[in-house]
Formats: structure tokens, sequence, C-alpha cells
């Protein structure tokens, strides 16, 4: 294995979760407060029982490779499984069922060990993450795996065609806070796609819903790169207000009650992070010191989130 040093790190989808789906586009930054890494077992090893579940875990993906015969174009599959028998594992401190992309770190983390050309093409890229993410989720967009990759943000098409952000951050940031929630519930991803898939379309179709979505996720996209904060915040409040009134089947019963308070205490305006369900949620606010002093006083578990 080569590169088995490198560190791959979480990812935060900002924006387009569930509305990629219908079209609109998204945004998603790496997030470096957690992050993994391809090893070997060795005797070194600390938690040799997590590493071994971890090999027959990374046993299973690559069998799903094998038989994708395209995939032997792409990667060297005889280093792959010479490396699985010598106790290839991912060290990973990116928590699993949090949306944060844990998974996209793998696949970033074996493509990178194991390509045997790399690819110049965004595109190209986010579509071959794309199809190895599908062994964990059934289908992927390829945003995770391609952001973690890439350690960039990003912004991403109608097309998943990733483009880098060039972002007045700096000043963006200076008094935003972005935060993440913890919800303390874990939740797969399947079977929400399926659930949103049947709320927002009809005959595969978008309803009126679904484009009312698709728009409000795109402003709020458009404000955030331009920078105008207080634009941003105003189109961010309504995209909470729709989130919390037509997709409470993504917000976990415990967080409802929290959502609805910081957004008339004006605090904290909250969105739903990935796939929701459970995991983490997202917040932000206009005055980052107070919501911190807010969410420290009802003693809410939260990681401040900093854009470089």
């Amino acid at each position: 294995m080569n590169n088995y040093n490198t560190r791959f790190f979480a990812k935060i989808l900002l924006f387009g979760e569930y509305s990629i789906l219908l079209g609109s586009d998204a945004l998603s930054i790496p997030f470096r407060y957690f992050k993994a890494r391809l090893q070997i077992i060795n005797s070194m090893t600390s938690d040799l029982d997590t590493a071994k579940k971890s090999n027959l875990q990374i046993r299973a993906f690559y069998n799903y490779l094998k038989e994708k015969k395209s995939f032997n174009n792409i990667l060297d599959l005889t280093a792959f499984h010479n490396d699985l028998d010598a106790g290839l594992y991912f060290q990973s401190m990116i928590p699993q069922n949090y949306g944060l992309g844990s998974s996209g770190a793998l696949v970033a983390a074996i493509y990178h060990s194991y390509y045997k050309e790399k690819t110049e093409d965004n595109k190209l890229l986010c579509n071959i993450l794309s199809e190895m993410e599908a062994f964990f989720h059934g289908c992927s967009s390829g945003i995770d795996p391609t952001t973690i990759y890439l350690n960039q943000t990003l912004i991403f098409d109608s097309n998943k065609k990733p483009l880098p952000v060039i972002s007045p951050f700096a000043d963006f940031n200076k008094n935003l806070g972005i935060f993440l929630i913890d919800t303390d519930v874990q939740c797969k991803t399947n079977h929400l796609v399926d659930d949103f898939l049947n709320t927002f379309t009809n005959e595969s179709k978008p309803s009126a819903k679904a484009i009312e979505l698709l728009e409000l996720n795109n402003k709020c996209i458009e404000k955030f790169i331009e920078g105008n904060r207080l634009d941003f915040m105003q189109e961010l409040g309504r995209l909470s207000i729709f989130q919390l009134e037509n997709m409470q089947q993504f917000i976990p019963e415990n967080i409802r009650e929290f959502w609805q308070q910081g957004m008339e205490n004006n605090e904290l305006i909250m969105k739903i992070c990935g796939s929701g369900g459970g995991g983490y949620m997202l917040a932000f606010a206009s005055d980052r010191k107070r919501a911190i002093e807010y969410m420290k006083n009802i003693q809410c578990s939260f990681i401040d989130v900093r854009i470089n």
C-alpha cells in the first residue's frame, strides 16, 4: 500500500441534503476536526479487535469492487488484496452514521492508495467515487468522497460537477457561527432517501414542495458564497422553517423543541446536516460568541465549525 500515512478528514454538507436528488446545487466542506487513515495491523495496533473487524469490512468492499469489472482498469486490486492479507484496516475517528462522511473517507483513502492512473477530471473523479461509495449506501452522489479526497470546499452543480469555491470566508466568518449539534441518535441513510422521494416526488417528478426546497437551498448557497451575511441568514431562516414544517421525519424528536426555541430566541437557525434522522444537525448564528454561551447555558453538546 502506498501513502498509508495520508490522512483523510470528515466532511460537512452545508447545503444540498436531499435537494441534490432533485437537481439542486450542493455546497460541501472538508471538516478537519475528525480524521482517518489506512493502516496495516502490527504490534503497535492499540485496538486489535476493531482493526480486525475493519479488515473484514474492507474485504467485503474489495469483493464488491472486484465484481464490478470496470474497477479492474481503475484500481490495482491485486495490491489491494495483498494489503488486506497483510492486515489492512481503516483507523478512523470519524463518527459512523452521523452524516460526516465516514464511508466517503474510506472510499477516498482506497482510491488514493490504489488508483492506477490519477484523473485530473473532477467530474470523472466524482463519478468513480460515487460508484465506489454505492457499496455502502445503495446509491451515492459522490459528493462526500470527492470533497474528502480533494480536501477543498466545493460547490456541485446540478450535473454533480465539483468546482472549488472562491469565497470571502475571512470577512464572512468574522462573527458568523456554524455549529454541529449532537442529537445523540445514530441513523442509517437508505430508508430516509426512500422516505424523501416518496414525500417530495409524484411519479418520479418533483412536487411543488420539492421545487420550493430546491429554490431555498440554491438561494442559501448563492448568498453564502457571495458573503452577504444578512441576506444569507434571511434565506437560511426560510429554509429552516421549511424543513421543520415539511421534513420532521428527518429531525429527531428530541431536537425539534430546541430547533424552534433557537429560532424564536434569535440565537440559532438550524437545518438538517447530511441525511438527517440523527447524527449531527447544523446550526448557524449571526453572533458566534453569544450562540456559544447560549448553548453552554442549556448544556447543548456542540462542535464549533471553522471554515478555512
